[in-house]
């Protein structure tokens, strides 16, 4: 079954040939091996880290990774944006919410 993560900021990680930075969902198959990098100048830096599928448990991700990806999207959700009535808060948390078309 695979194990999805997210990178804690400044950091770079690679699985399974692929690169990935922060904020992107990072799955782990079965057999993959994960590698976490320091960031250096907005590229991979020094290697810091890295898992076997056996060693990452998402309920307590290792240091490096995050395994709340599902709260990841509430917080993501600013406070003033949270007050709104439900219809607009949905279309907020996609981004739209509020754009006009110049006249």
């Amino acid at each position: 079954m695979p194990k999805a993560f997210f990178l804690e900021p400044g950091l770079f990680a690679r699985c399974d040939g692929l690169w990935y930075e922060p904020g992107i969902l990072l799955v782990v198959e079965p057999g993959d091996r994960v590698e976490i990098f320091a960031s250096r100048d907005g590229s991979p830096g020094m290697r810091k880290a890295h898992y076997d599928y056996r060693q990452l448990d998402a309920k307590e991700p290792p240091v490096g990774l995050r395994g709340d990806w599902r709260g990841r999207l509430r917080l993501s959700l600013s406070r003033a944006k949270s007050s709104l009535p439900s219809p607009m808060a949905r279309r907020a948390r996609h981004g739209w919410a509020g754009v006009r078309a110049a006249a």
